[in-house]
């Protein structure tokens, strides 16, 4: 006993040892035993359901087909003979409205007779519009085809990609042809262009038709002294794009520029009246001289009559054409080449024929394989309501 009391200490601490050495070899045994241990170990069999598995996407889970169309809600009739149009014995169901006064929903048929509401006594007009549940129920059901409203049906927007519970999507351009969703598929068309499109002249709308406004005015005619119609100045005014005039001085020798064409000056015919004022009746000379511009070219001639301050007009008909895939304006005359951009190329339309009576606009395709025989006109092709652009873009 002595030895136990005098080595106690030293006893205890061999068998700590001694558990630690045995616990790090059980260690070291169990990392080595989890390298044995394969990936078809961790995997638990997987028990076979002991019941029917049901399709949720069945017909027979259809809520529609069984709420509308099966026969889940059978027929129910009146079972009182003095019963009004507002009776319910919660097995007949009646159609019933908003109150005009107290907005509680009331039935129908007291507005109907022009009674008066029963919670609020108000008297109440016979509606305007018929309730017809069956048209009721048709937009019922165009809604859930076409949740978002944008008149592209859901399986079609899923279909391509697009997003049905966003209406902005209709007027995106996922072809790149410059025609909306909406309205390739209202013409028959898949969405992205897969199955083609309308030809791109379809794009245009007419927004004017006629003599153009031509882009500068004669401001004045000085004669410098002399006689010499060559030696005369003419003060034209050149209107930009940012709405500022530029003042040049011509003469006669000198083009002036319209456009992508150059007239030469034909003829000054000086001209001047006398005008009273109306403040003390005293008279003032006005300047109302004339100048001529003329433009030649294949032995045709074209003119152009500018008149001290007053505006310039085109000397032959112009149509002004929006285009509604990129909203820019173009003005056009007759043999005019308008290019139109796709994702998949340009095509080429030449200016047929412009009919300011009618208000239409003739146009060729410059390979002659599309079909341009419909006019563009002031109504255009595209729905207001389907176009990318609608009015023209600020440039």
């Amino acid at each position: 006993m002595d030895f136990f009391k005098r080595h106690y200490e030293k006893i205890i601490l061999a068998i700590l040892l001694l558990l630690f050495i045995c616990s790090m070899l059980y260690l070291l045994h169990a990392v080595d035993s989890s390298r044995d241990i394969t990936e078809a170990d961790m995997n638990i069999p997987r028990k076979q359901p002991d019941y029917a598995v049901a399709e949720q996407k069945s017909p027979e889970f259809d809520e529609n087909k069984i709420i509308h169309d099966g026969n889940v809600w059978m027929p129910s009739v009146q079972r009182r003979e003095d019963a009004n149009g507002s009776f319910s014995d919660l097995l007949l169901m009646f159609p019933v409205a908003r109150c005009g006064k107290c907005s509680k929903l009331i039935p129908l048929s007291i507005m109907e007779n022009e009674k008066a509401c029963p919670l609020c006594h108000t008297k109440l007009r016979k509606p305007k519009n018929k309730f017809d549940p069956a048209a009721e129920l048709a937009n019922y059901r165009r809604r859930q085809d076409d949740i978002d409203g944008d008149g592209i049906p859901n399986d079609i927007e899923r279909k391509y990609g697009l997003n049905p519970d966003d209406p902005k999507d209709a007027l995106q351009d996922m072809s790149g042809d410059g025609f909306s969703n909406i309205y390739m598929v209202k013409n028959e068309f898949a969405p992205d262009g897969s199955t083609g499109a309308p030809p791109l002249y379809h794009r245009f709308v007419l927004r004017d038709i006629g003599k153009v406004e031509l882009p500068l005015m004669l401001m004045k005619v000085n004669t410098n002294g002399s006689k010499d119609d060559r030696e005369w100045d003419l003060q034209i005014n050149d209107l930009r794009s940012n709405k500022v005039y530029r003042s040049r001085l011509v003469r006669k020798g000198e083009l002036v520029k319209i456009g992508n064409k150059n007239y030469d000056i034909d003829k000054i015919e000086l001209k001047q009246s006398k005008v009273k004022k109306p403040a003390d009746g005293s008279e003032i000379d006005v300047d109302e001289s004339v100048v001529t511009l003329k433009y030649s070219k294949d032995g045709v001639s074209e003119y152009v009559t500018m008149q001290v301050g007053k505006k310039v007009y085109s000397p032959a008909v112009k149509a002004v054409l929006l285009d509604t895939g990129s909203g820019y304006v173009v003005t056009v005359d007759e043999g005019s080449t308008v290019g139109l951009r796709s994702r998949k190329g340009t095509e080429t339309y030449v200016i047929k024929r412009i009919d300011p009576r009618a208000k239409e606009v003739y146009v060729t395709e410059s390979s002659g394989e599309l079909d341009c025989s419909k006019p563009i006109t002031m109504e255009g092709f595209i729905p207001v309501k389907q176009r990318i652009f609608a009015e023209p873009i600020e440039r």
